[in-house]
């Protein structure tokens, strides 16, 4: 389901998988962005739905991002 104005204008964390989706997003939500934490999660597109594999990647990658969890490791983009 693709994002629209009020799920931006309500997140305070928006989490990407990949580059070209944070590019994506910039490039249609620009101005809204501002204020908000948005994380790629450097996820490929490799894998299958509920692969085993993607459901450990994305746990141990939102785990990072949890409210005093040390999230150095994670890459970060702020709009």
């Amino acid at each position: 389901m693709p994002l629209d104005p009020a799920q931006i204008a309500w997140a305070e964390v928006i989490a990407v998988m990949e580059r070209a989706q944070l590019a994506r997003l910039k490039r249609r939500f620009g101005p809204m962005l501002r204020g908000k934490r948005i994380v790629c999660l450097d996820v490929p597109d490799r894998f299958g739905l509920h692969d085993p594999g993607l459901v450990d990647l994305l746990t141990r990658r939102f785990n990072r991002l949890a409210p005093g969890a040390d999230g150095g490791a994670d890459r970060r983009e702020t709009g």
